[in-house]
């Protein structure tokens, strides 16, 4: 059978790499050439250490070496890719609420100079909410003058996050079993459904998704029929607004 080995260290420098590279193409397009080396050089130094830290004292690798199976890998990227699908990834199924705000702004830096400012009258303003995931995207899609082609990166740039995620799921609970992966694959979507993909869950179940109803904040889902009422969060919503919550009462 095929496999596949990595490495800590190797999906440490992986997953950094992953993260910084939005964060220094910002920090080399947004701000001024001494700002963005010193922090550029704060963040080098900060990878370093964690990859250091991916090792043991003698040198070795540390615990948390994967070893899987080709078809489990392959199986688990397709699997990733049908939930960007269904998650509105590409634009290709129905996308939630919360896509008009990605799209505007994966347009504008798509076709806008970099950084992006807005003007009304005598007041300026600088685009600068939470585009780290948009950029290496949308700079794709400026290189080809094409949104389409930004969509269809971000896409590609999601899926690669979520695979990133599950191999460091592998690793931290040091899954051997194709098995045991196959369960980690599967429990991702446990974090975040798509609604796209709910609303094929609950037409499975029920022969309808007429009553299917979004709540006010657009991360929860209900049903109702004959008295039976089925309510979905993701772990998401409860991590970003219930533990808050609980944390100030």
């Amino acid at each position: 059978m095929l496999t596949m080995n990595l490495d800590k260290k190797s999906l440490v420098i992986l997953s950094l790499m992953y993260i910084y590279l939005p964060i220094v193409i910002f920090l080399g397009t947004w701000t001024r050439p001494y700002i963005a080396l010193a922090c550029i050089g704060v963040l080098f130094l900060c990878a370093l250490r964690c990859i250091r830290s991916s090792r043991n004292p003698s040198g070795q690798a540390a615990d948390g070496n994967i070893q899987t199976g080709l078809w489990t890998v392959l199986g688990s990227l397709l699997f990733f890719i049908a939930l960007g699908y269904y998650a509105g990834y590409g634009r290709f199924a129905d996308q939630p609420f919360d896509w008009y705000k990605h799209n505007a702004i994966m347009a504008d830096l798509t076709s806008r100079p970099w950084p992006v400012y807005y003007t009304n009258r005598n007041e300026y303003s600088m685009l600068t909410y939470y585009i780290a995931q948009y950029i290496v995207p949308s700079a794709i899609g400026k290189i080809f003058g094409s949104f389409r082609c930004t969509e269809s990166a971000l896409y590609a740039w999601n899926i690669l996050g979520i695979f990133l995620v599950f191999l460091h799921m592998i690793s931290y609970l040091k899954s051997k079993s194709s098995g045991g992966q196959i369960l980690c694959a599967l429990a991702i979507p446990l974090f975040s459904l798509p609604v796209a993909l709910s609303r094929l869950v609950l037409k499975y179940f029920t022969g309808t998704s007429d009553e299917f109803k979004t709540g006010i904040d657009f991360v929860n889902w209900y049903y109702y029929n004959d008295g039976i009422k089925i309510q979905y969060f993701d772990n998401f919503y409860h991590l970003r607004w219930t533990f808050p919550q609980v944390i100030t009462i």
